[in-house]
């Protein structure tokens, strides 16, 4: 062959390799580009431009799902009857994933999804999470499945797999190629009650004057106590050779809406508490506040609706005198509780917060509110004397009625005894106003949004 012809063909077959070299990194490069994931760009670069026009978030897992909806400029969790989202989660999630960037491309290949926890979330034994942004038409915005988050080699006893080191696998919806992102933990909780504040009524015992619980059958508890300087609460009415079965027995009901926390949430109007009624407790405050608990069961669980509502008494000054304003002096000392109009504001807002859901409150606040004279009382050691009939105090008129009253003496008016039942009208929720301005998403610093989270 002649050396000019083996030059021609070197000169081809150089050619061919530097095209393929070429071709092949042309398609390296195809799979780290802008569109498909270059290391420190977006990873979801449709959601950030858009971020205030997200109106729902759907998260979902192989079991469970919770659904986050903007609602009239309030954030609430639709599969619980439009309940309040924790507004501050919420925020921290849609922005955290607006802002994340693609750290490293990983694995397109189905087989290896598992291992980091990307596959789709209906797949067996996935752990995975969908995550979906959508506009308030519907239509999706940006959705990625989230996956496991990457662990550090013995940073941590090996037992808990090592320590987190803020970056999580991930994949694009309808996307095969898989990333780790820069997400630090990212909380993608598809259980819908981890969107909602639990605590929802705190009513310290401090204010407490005492408690009436009527059971369906009759029976009536009443604890009770004469001033706030007492510590401990008194059970009423004690039968002959029975005493507390614990010391702070009577205190630890009138403490029960200390902390009120709820298990399970739905509107009111899905709960018919009179198919199966239970206990009703009616807690009154030394200023005239009532809060009612009304209980039932339904579908096997226990659930409570809450009240609240005033005496006619509360707050009112004496005959003649009249009442000093919010803020005023009486008589040039300093007001030492509040006047009615603050009174019914404060039960307005309780009812705002209260009357349109009923709760799952747990077995021992549930306790708390059914207690019963055998789940507060036990024998007497040595037992009672012959022909006791009763011990401890007598029934306190001021918390309901409990038995026959005693006669009043000879030419004496019967004391009148105050109502327990809430106000009139009390059984109608009041409405909730939404916040008038719709809180935004956009995360500039400068922004300080007010939480509309806060129920209604």
């Amino acid at each position: 062959m002649k050396p000019k012809t083996l030059v021609v063909l070197a000169a081809i077959s150089g050619a061919s390799a530097l095209a393929a070299f070429l071709a092949f990194q042309s398609k390296e490069a195809s799979q780290r580009s802008p569109a498909s994931g270059t290391t420190g760009t977006p990873l979801l670069p449709a959601l950030k431009p858009r971020i205030n026009e997200v109106a729902s978030i759907t998260l979902r897992k192989a079991n469970s799902e919770a659904r986050i909806e903007r609602r009239d400029g309030t954030w609430v969790v639709a599969n619980r009857g439009g309940y309040p989202a924790k507004f501050e989660m919420v925020k921290q999630g849609v922005t955290q994933l607006a802002d994340a960037k693609i750290i490293d491309a990983k694995t397109s290949n189905k087989e290896r999804y598992a291992a980091i926890g990307v596959q789709e979330p209906d797949a067996p034994d996935a752990g995975s999470t969908l995550v979906r942004f959508a506009d308030a038409k519907g239509e999706t915005i940006a959705s990625l499945i989230v996956g496991k988050a990457e662990t550090g080699p013995a940073a941590a006893d090996a037992m808990f797999g090592g320590a987190a080191t803020g970056k999580m696998f991930v994949r694009r919806a309808g996307e095969a190629q898989a990333f780790l992102a820069d997400l630090n933990a990212f909380n993608a909780e598809a259980d819908p009650m981890q969107w909602i504040t639990r605590e929802f009524l705190k009513m310290p015992r401090e204010r407490m004057q005492g408690v009436t619980i009527v059971h369906p059958g009759g029976e009536q508890v009443v604890v009770s106590r004469d001033s706030k300087d007492a510590i401990d609460f008194t059970l009423q009415n004690m039968a002959a050779g029975r005493e507390l079965s614990y010391a702070g027995a009577a205190t630890n009901v009138a403490s029960a809406l200390d902390f009120v926390s709820l298990e399970d949430v739905k509107p009111a109007a899905e709960i018919d508490l009179s198919k199966e009624p239970g206990p009703v407790a009616t807690f009154r405050t030394f200023d005239g506040v009532l809060i009612t608990a009304r209980t039932g069961k339904v579908d096997g669980k226990d659930w409570v609706a809450f009240q609240a509502s005033l005496t006619p008494e509360a707050a009112a000054p004496p005959r003649g005198e009249s009442q000093p304003e919010a803020g005023q002096s009486d008589g040039g000392q300093p007001k030492t509780g509040p006047t009615r109009a603050e009174l019914e504001a404060e039960v307005a807002e309780l009812n705002a917060k209260l009357s349109p859901w009923v709760f799952v409150v747990g077995d021992f606040k549930h306790k708390q509110l059914a207690a019963t004279m055998e789940s507060l009382l036990k024998p007497v050691e040595g037992g009672a004397e012959p022909g006791s009939t009763s011990v401890g105090p007598s029934v306190d008129s001021s918390l309901g009625p409990v038995g026959p009253s005693p006669a009043p003496e000879p030419g004496a008016a019967p004391a009148p005894e105050p109502a327990l039942t809430p106000a009139p009208n009390s059984d109608t929720p009041e409405p909730i106003n939404p916040p008038v301005d719709p809180p935004k998403l956009d995360p500039t610093p400068s922004e300080t949004p007010s939480n509309p989270a806060a129920r209604k």
